[in-house]
């Protein structure tokens, strides 16, 4: 259940970063079409414009694309030779305030910005989706080492004070053996390979760890489950 829970999550928080991220990327393509639209209006206006060159800002008069630092330098630009005929039959309109200002596209990080922040959320995803332990539950193997001991079962005159030996790799036929001969009624080998279901020769297997852990003092009638394994 944890697991499925933490993909569902997982899955969510990635959608919404691809998602925000196709949102980013129209909205600024749409952005940019309009800033090249006005740009474009702009030179071909004739109006003395303000725009940014580097992070300098310059001023331009119409077609003329010689960068100038003042309004006045920008108004007798004569070097456009797309506007040498508009420049001799008209005089230079002067520089307003009130004119649109031409923005470049570069100035301005609205994409740089969304795809780094996309790129970082998709990478921290990913290392959360690879190692938070949610998604990862131990196996039965694994969680028996961690178990306490069980209270011991006595019944009639059997004592309880056998104490489960350190099995862990050794040979699961001669464990069965072993446990038996110590007065052990209830053992179970269980697979710790997630290749094989049942343990049908207990001698191919190798014991990997023990239900309950040694040291633990049980009685003749508690349950032992011992986990092997095999290549």
């Amino acid at each position: 259940m944890r697991f499925v829970v933490g993909w569902c999550f997982e899955v969510i928080y990635i959608a919404g970063l691809l998602a925000l991220f196709l949102t980013t990327r129209d909205r600024n393509a749409v952005w940019a079409a309009e800033e090249a639209q006005r740009t474009a209006e702009v030179t071909a206006s004739g109006v003395v414009y303000q725009t940014q060159h580097g992070r300098s800002v310059v001023y331009r008069h119409g077609t003329c694309t010689v960068n100038h630092r003042s309004p006045e330098a920008a108004s007798n630009c004569r070097k456009s030779e797309l506007r040498s005929t508009i420049v001799e039959s008209q005089p230079p309109r002067p520089y307003s305030h009130n004119a649109v200002t031409a923005k470049s596209p570069a100035t301005r990080p609205a994409v740089i910005w969304p795809a780094v922040i996309v790129g970082v959320g998709l990478i921290v995803g990913l290392v959360i989706l690879l190692a938070d332990p949610i998604h990862r539950i131990p196996s039965p193997a694994e969680q028996a080492r961690s178990k306490p001991c069980p209270v011991p079962i006595s019944i009639n005159d059997a004592p309880a004070n056998i104490t489960m030996p350190d099995l862990v790799g050794q040979n699961a036929g001669s464990v069965e053996t072993r446990l038996k001969g110590l007065g052990l009624t209830t053992v179970e080998l269980s697979s710790a390979n997630p290749k094989y279901k049942s343990v049908w020769v207990a001698s191919n297997w190798t014991v990997v760890s023990t239900d309950p852990n040694p040291g633990c003092i049980v009685g003749p009638y508690n349950s032992v489950v011992v986990y092997v394994t095999k290549p």
